[in-house]
Formats: structure tokens, C-alpha cells, sequence
């Protein structure tokens, strides 16, 4: 072990944490610990709000969401706008008004979802974002930081799991089809 050391410039304030990331407010200044790196990245944010997950967290503002992960210790690119966020261990799905965004902990990146109409919630698990839609399910690897497309004939029939990052979709009729969307492949 051994300590990683931050002189603040003003009274501390906002601290917020998870497994592997800690944030807190330096004055005007957004900072951030990433135990991968086990380093400190900072930004100028007054009064940021910090919303954490297991390996990243993120800047959120009235007008934007800034990540950091704890992975490559950086902040990535913010996106515009107000979001609404679902986050889980290395993903998470941002959504917006007019456009969907998946974002990967592992390469610190967001990813633009396609424009479809949804038949369910979002799910977010592990390393994965599964959107069911009208003509299927999409589903975003927060390892390849890509989206996949599977039609079904129905909708709507699908699991996915609250501890694995595999989603499973059926469709019917009879001969069912069984498709697997595994982020590892």
C-alpha cells in the first residue's frame, strides 16, 4: 500500500466515493482519485456534484456530464445537456432529451445510441446497456465501447440479469430462438 497525497487549496467539501474512485470539491476545483492509477486528476467545476459507481464516477451539471474513470484516471468528454443516468459497475446509460448516450469506464468514452423506440427500461449491468425496442434489443459493450443490433419477432421477451453482464433475448414462435449478447466476445 501506500498513500497518494492532494494539497487542497480551500476547504474541502462534496466527498463522495465508491471501490475505486473518490471525489470531492476543492473550492472551485473538481477532484478526483482513480485506485487504478492511484492518481489525482482535477478540473475547474465550482460546487460539482458527483455521482459514483464502482470503477468511475460523474460531474454532473445542470448542462452537461463530464466521467471520470478510475480506470485510466482521466476525465473524458463531457456531453450537453440533461440527463437522466443509469450506472452500474463499468457502463451506463445517459438519457436525454433528443439523444441517448452509453458510456464505457474501460476506455472513458461515451457511445451514441441508435434511434429507437423503446418497450421497456434501460438495464444496466456490469459491463453492459440493454435497450428493448420495437424491433428487438440493442445492447452496448462497455468493452469494444460499441452497439449491437437483434431483431425478434416479439418484442419485449427478453432477461436480463441483475449480476452478469449477459442478456439473453427469446423470440417466438416455435423453433424459439435463444440470442446471447455476451460483452466478453
Amino acid at each position: 500500500g501506500n498513500f497518494a497525497t492532494y494539497t487542497a487549496q480551500a476547504p474541502i467539501s462534496g466527498v463522495q466515493s465508491s471501490d475505486d474512485v473518490i471525489a470531492f470539491n476543492d473550492g472551485n476545483t473538481a477532484v478526483c482519485y482513480a485506485a487504478g492509477p492511484g492518481a489525482f486528476a482535477t478540473m475547474n467545476e465550482p460546487g460539482a456534484f458527483f455521482n459514483p459507481s464502482l470503477h468511475y464516477l460523474m460531474v454532473v451539471e445542470p448542462a452537461q456530464v463530464t466521467p471520470f474513470s478510475s480506470i485510466t484516471g482521466t476525465f473524458g468528454s463531457s456531453i450537453p445537456g440533461a440527463y437522466s443516468l443509469i450506472q452500474h459497475d463499468v457502463a451506463a446509460f445517459a438519457d436525454g432529451a433528443t439523444t441517448d448516450y452509453a458510456y464505457s469506464a474501460i476506455l472513458n468514452q461515451w457511445t451514441a445510441a441508435h434511434a429507437v423506440t423503446l418497450v421497456g427500461s434501460p438495464i444496466v449491468v456490469k459491463s453492459t446497456v440493454a435497450l428493448p425496442t420495437t424491433q428487438g434489443f440493442e445492447a452496448f459493450s462497455a468493452r469494444h465501447g460499441t452497439w449491437v443490433s437483434q431483431p425478434v419477432s416479439v418484442p419485449g421477451n427478453w432477461l436480463a440479469p441483475t449480476n452478469g453482464a449477459n442478456v439473453v433475448a427469446f423470440d417466438d414462435p416455435i423453433p424459439l430462438g435463444v440470442y446471447v449478447f455476451d460483452t466478453r466476445l
